[in-house]
Order: structure tokens, then C-alpha cells, then sequence
């Protein structure tokens, strides 16, 4: 610990009474007081600024290792005035110099300086961070290595590297090019001046600035012709061509193994076939054992000697694969069992690939190189938005494909968003839907975007506030008076969402699909003469008693259920639905094709709109029981045929499915619940809305058969279920609740 010491050096003491006693002849004793002159003193005060100490004397001797961060010379000018200061750095830092502060200016760069006390005087010592950044990249096919303590360079070599150097102690820096074969070594280019400054592959030199380096190569014209070996892993088929025609796979005859001697510059084309119950994963390079392309074709032209596989897998059923890769200048690493990831500084990777059970998970990660910015996951297969977080966790049910998307930091755009009164905030990015996260409310929005892009932000009110308008934070102007807002991204910008208090309840009813809706506000049933697709209505709590809505679906498609607008969440199956408005609502009634067998609604949500198949659904129970709950009773997996689960694959036949239902019933509905129960399976029936789809409403007829939402309807996310029947929806008087017969904690669930 540095101390701090405050040297005090009084010489004389102005004011001060000299005082003697004398003794008189007749005994009495007098006292003889005068008044001393006053002294003339100099303060100094010394203090380092930075990381560093300082020392110093006044009278002229040497200073010695009483480093401290500050001191207060007082001092008499007239007996000490020579004074000594001396400065010392911390490692990592240098020595700036002396600041005078009331001139605020550096008067000496001397770490040891003197001078006369004739006034007085604050001085800082002034130090600051003394590291040199080196960065060095293989530009073509090579690699590099270094050294910087002037040490042999051995075999760790990379394709790049950054240096971060004490130029005090780590001054000498010794670099090393090795061309890949086939390959020959240019020289080094300076990035700044884009110039070659040396052509030999070592050379070293003093760390003094800033560097960015290149060690260029390119292909060797003169070297001999090319060997490539080509082989398999796993079970599939490879062939190759090299007429500029795709390869034929000869099943009855493939090879494991390739060897194909080919000249400078032959085009090669490699294919790659899985065999059954299998999948290609990518092809691998031997040496590094990265995938360098995922395509099952495979082009390239033949400079240089290569040996890499075809890499097949998933013969167990169980096993799939996830796949990672990356847009832009960035690196991924990905870990299995929720472990963190790991980047490997010396061999950064652009891909990652792995082969797991099942509902296993797979955490990958992506990290920005240096001038660069991580922007999003994309889906590879759907072309679509996965994640805006860099690190994401995936649930490998199927196989996956994903893609890290770096940007130019110099495009990066920041736009923010905060509330101001009650209310809450949400946003999506390029066209997706905008889901409020009912649980964790965001009343902050930080958005990490681009320039070119487009996002939306939505501004919800709490319940007894409604929504103003957007103002703009940077110029207090009103940017928007409508809630929902598109921003074509081109600066950064700020923005405020502003809610004032009502007593009005705000009521919105939309459509997702086609087809429309009825809605009636005085408690009788709606009219299917009076439909809109769109509805909205403020009213002051206990003006209606209730809201009727009835979902009516277009020619050749069905309704699904009803959804929280903002959360995206399951609302009821009721295709007539009953309202009491008692706060604010946003929902929306889906529609789906009717040609389709089955939609995902969410992630725990299935609907079967036609029972074409057998029902498979994959669980991660390890319960060897499933029960079905009907109206009749309890059936068990145990004594039903058509009803079994193994290793956590419930399988409900057609047939018991179709018995489960009435007849002219075809549409079979099954919700995925969350809480207590591993998985809950809801059968039902509804109306198949052809002409007119209100004859065969059951409610239609009677009135008092309209069903209203009920607080046991499992929703997405509610882990409120806890038995069966609390987690049927009965739809009519046919339903069937599946029950995994082993239940597990809600903490265990993910």
C-alpha cells in the first residue's frame, strides 16, 4: 500500500514569546518578553497523477525509496530552498512529466527535477498507460507465430494474433511466416500505409506504436502438381468429378476412400450423400478437423495438397445435429450440458459443429473481432431472426443451422426508448412480431442495430393510463401520436413514450389469418351480419357488463384459439368468446389453412386441425406410464392399444384418437401446459367452419352454452397446472387430457 506522508518543516514559530525569569536581589521574580519576527515560509504541494509515485528532499540530498502519491513541503526559503522532486511510473505506465496547475501545462518531461522554493506552487506528476498493440494477420493461405521476449518461435502457429505489450519490458518483437503448401510467402504489409515493409518470413523489431500487420501469401505457380485425399466418417456415400459435371453416387460400389492426384488448377467436384437415418454434417479438414463448408456439393479448383471427410451422422435416431457459422469478422465457440463456452485465443473458430441426444442443449456463443460488432442469429434454414443476444441456448429437438452476423462497428446504430408515466415497452426488429414479456416488463429499451435496417417499437399502457405520444428526447419534439412506430434505421436516436392516468379501459380486437369476427356489446350473441376484422373500444369500467365476440373463419381455412396480442400467449379455445372488461385487452383471433395437419402455436402449444396419422409427440419424460383422462374415465398406455409411450415418445393412434372425438368432429386440438406436469394433452372438438359456420356452433342454439375464458385454460407459461383436469380445456362434451404419469418440479423444467 503507498503511503501518503505530509512533511511539515517549521524552522522558526512566528509569534512566538521568548520568555526568561530573572531573580531579584529582594527576591521577587521578573519576567523579560519579547516578540519574535515573523518567518517567512513556501508551500509546495506534489501529487501524481496516474499510476505512478513520487519522492523528494529539501536539502539537497539524495532521495531514496520513500515513494508516496502526495506530499505539502512547507517550507522557510531562506534556509531550504533547493528542492528535489523525482517521479517513478508503475509497470504498464510511463512518465508524462511535470504540470505546473495553475498554468495547467507540463513545465519538465526530467523524471528528476530541482529547483529553488521561491513561491508557491502545485505540481502533479503526470503519468499514463504505456502499452504498445500489435496486431498481426495471415492474409492468404499461411500462418504466423511470435515471440516478444526474443525467445525461438516454435510451432504455435495461428492465421492471427494480438500483442498487447509493455514496450518497457517487452520491446523486441520477432515474427514468423509459414506458407501452407502450395502457397508462397509475399511479405509483411504495414495496414496503415498498405505497403510491403519486408519480405523476409522472420524479422523482428522494437514494439515502440501501434501496428496492424499482414503476412501475405499467394499461390506458388511454380509448384508441383496437387495430392488429394478425400474419406468418409459415418454412413453415406461420396463420389467425385473432375469434368466440370456433378458426381454420380454408385451405391453399389462406393468408395471410403479417395486419393486423386489432379494439376494446378483442376476444378474438382466432391458429393456428398447420407445414407438412411443419416444426415451430412459438413466436410471436415483433416488437419484442422473444422467443417470448411456445409454444402453436400463441393467445387473448388486444386492448388494446393488437401486431405479432409464427409462427415455423416444421426444413424441413432436420437442424435441431431447443430450446426453454427459466421457472416462478417467474428468467431463462435459452443459448449453442450449448459457448460460456457470457450474461445480459444490461438485457433479462433468460424464454425462449430456437434452431434447430441435429442432435447439435449447446446450453448454457443459469438464473439466480435476487434473494430467489429456482434449484430444477430439468423436461422440458416428458414432464413429468419433467431437471436439478437450473442449468447444463445438451443434445445436440439430437430436439427439446426444457425449463422453469427458480425457488422463494421463503424455502422453500428443505437437507438433507445424509456417510458415516462406507466406503461411498458417492446420491440422487433425487420418485420417480426412484437411480444411483451408479461413477467419481465421493459420500461428501458436499448436497441443494437445498423444503419439500412428497420425495426418497431410498441409503447403498451398499464392498466388506469393510456398512451400520448413519442417524443423525440434529443429535440423535445413529438415524434408520433401512434403507439406502434417504424424506424428506418440511418442515425442514433432517442425517444420517450408518454402515458397520462385515465378511467377508461381500452379494449382491441384483431385478426391473424383469414377470416373476421362479430362482436356484440349489449349481451346478446354477435351477428354474423356485423363482421369486421378490426375493433376497438373505451369505456369506463361497469358501463358493459360484457363483450361477446364470435370468430368466424373464411372458406377453406379454420379458427384456431385467441391470443394475447402483446404477449403472444394462449387466450381460449372458444370460437364465441365472452369478455367481462374489467382492465386493458389486446387479443387476436388465428386463423389457420385448413389443408395444414397441424400449426405450432408456441413452444408449448400444438393444434391438429385433422387427424391424417398416428399422433407422435416427443417428450423428456422417463415415466414408462401415460394416462388419458376422457369423459367415460381414466385410460392408461398400460391396457389401451393404440396409446404407448417409450423413451419419452408418447404415440396415440388415429383409430383411439377418432374414437375420442364425436362424429362430424375432426379437428383434434393438443396444448402443452407448463407447471408441475411434464406434458399436457388436450383433445377437442370444434366446428369445421365451411359455408356457414355458425349451424353447427354448439352455443348457437342456446345462449347459456356460451363458454367463457376460464382461469383453468392452460396458458403459455402459467405453471399453474397441477392435475389433469385442471389442465383440460373442455371444448365440448368430448375431451381427452394426456398425463405424463411421472411429474417433475417446476425448477427442473427448461
Amino acid at each position: 500500500m503507498k503511503k501518503i506522508i505530509t512533511l511539515l518543516l517549521v524552522l522558526s514559530l512566528a509569534g512566538a514569546m521568548s520568555t526568561t525569569a530573572l531573580a531579584a536581589a529582594d527576591g521577587t521574580t521578573k519576567s523579560n518578553s519579547t516578540n519574535a519576527s515573523s518567518t517567512n515560509t513556501v508551500q509546495i504541494t506534489v501529487k501524481a497523477s496516474g499510476d505512478g509515485c513520487i519522492a523528494a528532499t529539501t536539502d539537497g540530498s539524495d532521495i531514496h525509496d520513500d515513494e508516496v502519491t502526495s506530499l505539502e513541503l512547507d517550507l522557510n526559503p531562506d534556509k531550504e530552498s533547493k528542492i528535489i522532486l523525482k517521479a517513478k511510473a508503475n509497470d504498464g505506465y510511463k512518465f508524462v512529466g511535470w504540470k505546473d496547475e495553475k498554468y495547467d501545462a507540463i513545465f519538465d518531461e526530467r523524471e528528476t527535477i530541482s529547483f529553488d522554493a521561491e513561491e508557491e506552487m502545485n505540481i502533479t506528476a503526470v503519468f499514463e498507460y504505456n502499452r504498445v498493440n500489435i496486431s498481426v494477420k495471415a492474409s492468404g493461405d499461411g500462418c504466423i507465430a511470435a515471440t516478444t521476449d526474443g525467445s525461438d518461435i516454435h510451432d504455435d502457429e495461428v492465421t492471427s494474433l494480438e500483442l498487447d505489450l509493455n514496450p518497457d519490458k517487452e520491446s523486441k518483437i520477432i515474427l514468423k511466416a509459414k506458407a501452407n503448401d502450395g502457397y508462397k510467402f509475399i511479405g509483411w504489409k504495414d495496414e496503415k500505409y498498405d505497403a510491403i515493409f519486408d519480405e523476409r518470413e522472420t524479422i523482428f523489431f522494437d514494439a515502440e506504436e501501434d501496428m496492424n500487420i499482414a503476412a501475405v501469401f499467394e499461390y506458388n505457380e511454380d509448384s508441383e502438381d496437387v495430392v488429394i485425399r478425400c474419406s468418409k466418417e459415418g454412413i453415406g456415400y461420396i463420389a467425385f468429378s473432375n469434368d466440370g459435371t456433378e458426381p454420380v453416387i454408385d451405391y453399389s460400389d462406393s468408395a471410403d476412400m479417395m486419393l486423386i492426384e489432379a494439376e494446378k488448377g483442376d476444378k474438382l467436384i466432391f458429393k456428398a450423400e447420407p445414407g438412411d437415418g443419416c444426415s451430412f454434417a459438413g466436410w471436415i479438414n483433416e488437419k484442422s478437423g473444422k467443417i470448411f463448408s456445409n454444402e453436400e456439393v463441393l467445387s473448388f479448383d486444386a492448388y494446393t495438397d488437401m486431405e479432409f471427410y464427409a462427415l455423416f451422422v444421426g444413424f441413432d435416431m436420437d442424435l441431431v445435429t447443430v450446426k453454427a457459422s459466421t457472416e462478417g469478422n467474428g468467431q463462435i465457440a459452443g459448449s453442450i450440458d449448459n457448460t460456457e463456452p470457450e474461445f480459444d485465443p490461438d485457433n479462433p473458430q468460424s464454425s462449430y459443429f456437434t452431434s447430441i441426444s435429442k432435447g439435449g442443449k447446446v450453448v454457443l456463443k459469438a464473439k466480435a473481432d476487434k473494430g467489429w460488432k456482434f449484430y444477430q442469429w439468423i436461422n440458416t434454414d428458414t432464413n429468419s431472426l433467431y437471436s439478437l443476444n450473442d449468447t444463445v441456448v438451443v434445445t436440439a429437438d430437430k436439427a439446426v443451422n444457425l449463422k453469427a452476423c458480425f457488422v463494421d462497428a463503424a455502422s453500428a446504430v443505437k437507438i433507445t426508448a424509456k417510458t415516462q408515466g406507466s406503461g411498458q415497452l417492446a420491440d422487433a426488429i425487420d418485420g417480426y412480431e412484437i411480444i411483451f414479456d408479461k413477467d419481465n416488463p421493459s420500461h428501458e429499451l436499448e436497441i443494437d442495430t445498423v444503419q439500412g435496417m428497420s425495426i418497431a417499437i410498441k409503447a403498451k399502457p398499464d392498466n388506469g393510463w393510456k398512451f400520448d405520444h413519442w417524443i423525440n428526447a434529443d429535440t423535445g419534439e413529438i415524434y408520433s401520436e401512434y403507439a406502434i412506430i417504424g424506424i428506418d434505421v440511418e442515425k442514433s436516436l432517442n425517444l420517450i413514450a408518454v402515458f397520462s392516468e385515465t378511467d377508461r379501459i381500452r379494449i382491441n380486437v384483431s385478426v391473424d389469418g383469414f377470416g373476421c369476427f362479430a362482436h356484440s356489446d349489449d349481451g346478446n350473441e354477435p351477428s354474423d351480419d356485423n363482421t369486421t376484422d378490426n375493433y376497438g373500444i373505451d369505456l369506463t369500467p361497469g358501463s358493459i357488463n360484457t363483450i361477446k365476440l364470435k370468430a368466424i373463419a373464411d372458406e377453406g381455412y379454420v379458427f384456431g384459439y385467441w391470443m394475447d396480442s402483446d404477449t403472444h400467449e394462449f387466450y381460449s379455445f372458444d370460437q364465441i368468446l365472452t369478455i367481462v372488461p374489467t382492465e386493458n385487452l389486446d387479443i387476436t383471433a388465428v386463423f389457420e389453412d385448413m389443408g395444414k395437419e397441424h400449426t405450432i402455436v408456441t413452444d408449448n402449444t400444438v393444434i391438429y386441425y385433422e387427424i391424417k396419422d398416428d399422433i407422435v409427440i416427443r417428450t423428456n419424460s422417463q415415466s414408462d406410464t401415460v394416462t388419458v383422462q376422457i369423459e367415460d374415465g381414466i385410460i392408461s398406455s398400460d391396457d389401451t392399444e393404440g396409446l404407448s409411450i417409450e423413451n419419452g415418445i408418447i404415440t396415440i393412434s388415429k383409430e383411439l384418437a377418432d374414437s375420442m372425438l364425436k362424429d362430424g368432429r375432426n379437428n383434434l386440438r393438443l396444448a402443452f401446459a407448463d407447471g408441475e406436469l411434464e406434458v399436457t394433452v388436450v383433445t377437442a372438438e370444434i366446428t369445421d367452419p365451411v359455408d356457414d359456420p355458425s349451424t353447427d356452433d354448439p352455443s348457437t342454439d342456446d345462449p347459456s352454452k356460451t363458454i367463457k375464458p376460464s382461469t383453468d385454460t392452460p396458458k403459455t407459461g402459467n405453471a399453474a397446472s397441477t392435475s389433469a383436469a385442471a389442465a383440460a380445456v373442455i371444448l365440448g362434451s368430448a375431451a381427452a387430457a394426456v398425463v405424463l404419469g411421472k411429474k417433475r418440479k417446476k425448477d427442473e423444467q427448461e
